[in-house]
Parts: C-alpha cells; sequence; structure tokens
C-alpha cells in the first residue's frame, strides 16, 4: 500500500492576545487615512475659503475706505473692465466680498464644501465658476443693450460689481436638486428661495444682478443636471447619490 503524504500546513489558530492588539493599529491606519483625504477631498472650499478670507483681512484690518473703493472698482465685472481686462476682473471680483464680508463668506465657504461632498473638485469648480462667468456675462450684456436702447443711464458701464453670490446661487441649485443627504438639500432649497426673493422683483426690470442670478442659478442646474445623468449612467443604475472623484 502507498502511503498518502499530505503538503497541507497544520492549522495554526491565532492566539487571542493578538487580535485585540492588532485592532487599535488597523483603528488608527484608518483614522490618518481619513483625515488625509479629507483636506484633499475638499481642496475647493479650503482654496477659496483662504484666498478670500485673506482678501476680506485686508478689506477689514488693512484698507481704509478709500482704498476699499479703489479695490472694489478695480475688481469689479462691469462693463468698462470687462471690455478692457476681462480675466483679471472675472478672476478677482469672485474674492472681493463687499458689503457683509464675513458672513457671505461663511455661507460660500458652506455652499462650496456640500457643492464639493457631492461633485468633487473639479466638477465642483466647474459648475461655480461657469455660474460665475455666465451669470456676469449674460447680467452685463443685458444691461449693455439696454444703454444702447437708452433704456439705462450709460454711467452703469461703472457700476460696482463684485462678490461670489453668482458662483454660490450656481453651488445651491446644483446641491439643492442633486445634493447626496437631506441635511445638505434642505438648508441650500431654503438659502437658494431666501437669495432668490432677494432679487425676483428685478427681473421683470431686467436688473442686471436679478438677470445674473437667475442665469447662475439655471447654470448650476443645468450643469449639475448634467453631471448626475452622466453618473447614473455610468453605473447603470437609478440617480446617483455617490460623490465624483476628483
Amino acid at each position: 500500500m502507498i502511503p498518502i503524504v499530505t503538503t497541507e500546513h497544520p492549522y495554526r489558530a491565532e492566539s487571542p492576545a493578538s487580535a485585540p492588539a492588532r485592532e487599535p493599529t488597523r483603528t488608527a491606519g484608518r483614522l490618518r487615512r481619513t483625515v488625509g483625504r479629507r483636506p484633499r477631498a475638499l481642496l475647493l472650499p479650503i482654496a477659496y475659503v483662504l484666498a478670500a478670507g485673506v482678501v476680506t483681512a485686508v478689506q477689514t484690518w488693512v484698507l481704509g475706505p478709500e482704498d476699499r473703493a479703489a479695490l472694489v472698482d478695480w475688481a469689479s465685472t462691469n462693463l468698462t473692465n470687462l471690455r478692457g481686462r476681462p480675466i483679471e476682473s472675472l478672476a478677482a471680483s469672485a474674492f472681493v466680498l463687499e458689503p457683509e464680508r464675513w458672513s457671505r463668506l461663511a455661507v460660500t465657504a458652506l455652499a462650496l464644501t456640500t457643492l464639493t461632498d457631492r461633485f468633487g473638485n473639479r466638477r465642483a469648480a466647474l459648475i461655480a465658476a461657469t455660474g460665475h462667468v455666465v451669470g456676469t456675462a449674460i447680467g452685463q450684456s443685458l444691461l449693455a443693450i439696454r444703454i444702447a436702447l437708452g433704456h439705462a443711464p450709460p454711467d452703469l458701464r461703472g457700476m460696482p460689481d463684485v462678490g461670489p453670490s453668482y458662483l454660490l446661487i450656481a453651488a445651491l441649485a446644483a446641491v439643492a436638486l442633486y445634493g447626496r443627504r437631506p441635511m445638505a438639500r434642505v438648508p441650500a432649497i431654503v438659502m437658494s428661495s431666501v437669495e432668490g426673493l432677494s432679487w425676483l422683483h428685478g427681473i421683470t426690470d431686467a436688473d442686471v444682478t436679478a438677470i445674473g442670478h437667475l442665469t447662475a442659478f439655471t447654470t448650476g442646474a443645468l450643469i449639475g443636471g448634467v453631471l448626475a445623468l452622466r453618473s447614473r449612467a455610468a453605473r447603470g443604475t437609478g440617480p446617483s447619490a455617490e460623490p465624483f472623484d476628483g
């Protein structure tokens, strides 16, 4: 009879004392990965808060009234600046907060945080930046037409127009419609409704700010919808509430 030789290693039971010893190490590793990942995951709102916070601090504690007025005039996305230096004014105006500087900074930071949590940094930046640019372009273009037709005074070409309100309303629209959680969507719905009531009456008068806000809201809703549909199609399931990468 041929002897049967087994090559399997004998089962070695894990020491009961070793399992609890490994658990704190695993927990600490997960915690380090989570903490290290969150700043990168929220790069957009963190970068905005840092940049706008520095500008706001300078406005508040360094510049005098005349210098603040000069900064607002330089950064305004009005017809005069858009014709001469559109890139600088579009970029700078989103970081110059007048008036209600600190409260507006806090609200914008929260909106960008929830937007980034839903769509990721790159797509959130796309929504916010497009809302800012398109809202400005449509609002100021209609103002130029009204001035050419004699329906608005020519001195509005140099009107002060700064702040993140267009990118804010675009972010709120996307979060309100496609947010991941009710605790993010409900405040976005409330805030966008409050913002809407403040400029809704100006739409019938073709007010540049009202038209710009309406355009930014529509832009945020459309781009957010396209991104949400692409996510759903990629997963082949129902409407997705998972965050985007990037």
